[in-house]
């Protein structure tokens, strides 16, 4: 899959995400499942992967490897800054900032780097495989979102 395909599949759950800017507040906090997240959270999670991406991972990406992952640490940050006083509206809207960025960071980057290896942690795949992963990542949430959301929200259509 080319730069601007695997970039416009990327740019899919800012659509997504906007069609959900009018649910309301309860609905955002309401956990998708007992001792799951809630959709604000995974909003959250969505946008500081995102923002890891833009300023750490991607920068120092190089062909003999680029550090680990802290998932956990990630995940972490994501739920308490949820909890912490930051209205619906700011996660949203952070989320569509830092998906925007990524997007022309990635756009911008020359078509040679999309094929090149690259090593992270144990695992060795393209830059452009890693995107499709993230792509993958998105769609497993945005299913999420939209099972929750037609389960939540009463008259309502999700896309």
């Amino acid at each position: 899959m080319d730069k601007k395909k695997i970039c416009q599949r990327l740019g899919e759950m800012t659509d997504f995400i906007h069609t959900l800017k009018t649910v309301s507040t309860d609905q955002w906090m309401k956990p998708i499942g007992e001792g799951k997240w809630s959709p604000l959270e995974i909003v959250a999670h969505l946008h500081f992967w995102d923002r890891y991406l833009i300023e750490e991972r991607l920068p120092e990406i190089e062909p003999d490897g680029a550090g680990s992952l802290e998932i956990e640490d990630i995940n972490l940050k994501a739920s308490l800054w949820t909890r912490s006083g930051v209205s619906c509206e700011e996660v949203i809207e952070q989320f569509l900032e830092f998906r925007g960025q990524l997007l022309r960071f990635l756009e911008g980057m020359p078509d040679a780097d999309w094929d090149r290896m690259v090593r992270i942690g144990n695992h060795t795949i393209s830059l452009a495989e890693y995107i499709l992963e993230a792509i993958d990542h998105d769609e497993h949430h945005r299913e999420q979102l939209r099972e929750c959301f037609m389960k939540n929200v009463e008259g309502g259509t999700i896309p």
